[in-house]
């Protein structure tokens, strides 16, 4: 629960920033009005939960009203998710194309992560050729590449960790229904990043890629297929994880 709440905290602060507020009006001036009021009774210091509820009615209505405009849009998107698909007019120029990570077996994988790294089954016949373990401050993810004899060759991430992928121009997301909390099939050019638990993005793993991707979030992990393959066969590899 503490977890929780710092990560809402954390999410609140990072919201504020997408808008401005008016200007803050004087509450010592106001409360000094209002003791020198006569003949109105005191009210009542709210209890906690009272407190609790007005919080909590304060970052929906944050949320709704940055839902409504830019820059707030794209925050308000993965306010509770690990998922973050924003349009950027950055160029990917000079950004590495490559993927990168230490060469590790499944079982080391999964020590250092503290979770099993789920496999690909389809298409038959597919086979692991190296299991990359990408390591950053604050940040963990695994790759496990995947060759077949007919198929294209593909990658599958895995993380617990939050996901960026900036849309340049050109580049479309697609929604993909009935597959995990939220999912995407990604076309065109575009940067992937990653953000430490803080929310603060990693710049070290910034990578700018052009290859097909279907990206989605489930149970509190965001899983990438990438590669030169189609929907139906990348949409095949996600629901046949083991």
């Amino acid at each position: 629960m503490a977890d929780n709440f710092e990560l809402l905290e954390r999410e609140l602060e990072r919201l504020s920033r997408a808008v401005s507020y008016p200007v803050t009006p004087s509450l010592a001036t106001a409360v000094r009005k209002r003791l020198e009021t006569e003949g109105r009774p005191a009210r009542p210091w709210p209890g906690p939960w009272a407190l609790a509820g007005a919080a909590l009615t304060a970052a929906v209505a944050l949320a709704l009203l940055l839902g409504l405009w830019t820059p707030g849009r794209e925050a308000v998107a993965d306010f509770f998710d690990r998922l973050r698909i924003f349009q950027t007019e950055e160029s990917p120029a000079g950004l590495p194309t490559e993927i990168t990570g230490t060469p590790v077996s499944l079982a080391e994988a999964e020590e250092r992560l503290g979770f099993a790294p789920k496999e690909a089954t389809c298409p038959k016949g597919v086979q692991l050729k190296r299991t990359l373990l990408q390591e950053f401050p604050g940040f963990r993810a695994v790759v496990l590449v995947y060759e077949h004899e007919v198929e294209p060759s593909f990658a599958l991430f895995q993380t617990e960790g939050a996901l960026g992928k900036g849309l340049t121009i050109g580049a479309e997301a697609e929604p993909v229904a009935a597959l995990g909390d939220r999912a995407y099939w990604l076309e065109g050019l575009r940067i992937v990043e990653y953000y430490d638990e803080q929310g603060a993005l990693i710049r070290e793993s910034r990578r700018a890629t052009d290859a097909n991707t279907l990206i989605w979030s489930e149970g509190g992990f965001v899983f990438r297929v990438e590669g030169n393959l189609s929907q139906d066969l990348a949409i095949c590899v996600a629901r046949w994880l083991r």
